[in-house]
C-alpha cells in the first residue's frame, strides 16, 4: 500500500530495557523524517547518562544522506558521554564506510551488549 507522502511512510518504535532504549525505525528515513528522528536522538541521548541506545533500521525502505548524519553524530555524542550507540541494519544508509558506527547483525546482540557493560568497549 502507498501512502500519499513519504512522511506518512515513516514510524519510530521506543522501548526500554532497563537502562538501555531501543528505537525502531520503518518507512523511509528522508526528509522531515530525518528531523523526526533528531528531535528523538536528542531526547534519549540528553535524559541517560551514559547513553546507551539501540537503533534498528530493518524496518526501513530508504534512507538519505542526511538521515545517516544524523546517527554519525548521535553515535559520537554517544561514545564522548561515555555511552553507546548501536545500529542494527546499517546496510541501507547510504555511502556508509567500516567503522563509521557500531553495528550489531541483531537487536538482541545489541541489548546483551548494552547490558553486559556500560559504556564502549574496545576493538
Amino acid at each position: 500500500m502507498n501512502a500519499p507522502d513519504a512522511e506518512a511512510d515513516f514510524d519510530i518504535r521506543l522501548d526500554r530495557y532497563g537502562d538501555v532504549v531501543l528505537l525502531q525505525l520503518s518507512g523511509r528515513l528522508e526528509g522531515a523524517a530525518c528531523h523526526v528522528l533528531q528531535q528523538y536522538l536528542v531526547k534519549v541521548l540528553a535524559a541517560r547518562m551514559p547513553p546507551l541506545l539501540v537503533v534498528d533500521l530493518e524496518g526501513l525502505v530508504a534512507a538519505d544522506p542526511y538521515g545517516r548524519d544524523i546517527l554519525l553524530s548521535a553515535g559520537r555524542h554517544s561514545r564522548a558521554s561515555d555511552g553507546r550507540l548501536i545500529v542494527i541494519g546499517g546496510g541501507v544508509l547510504p555511502a556508509l564506510e567500516e567503522g563509521d558506527l557500531d553495528l550489531s547483525p541483531s537487536v538482541e546482540d545489541a541489548l546483551a551488549a548494552l547490558r553486559g557493560g556500560r559504556g564502549t568497549t574496545g576493538g
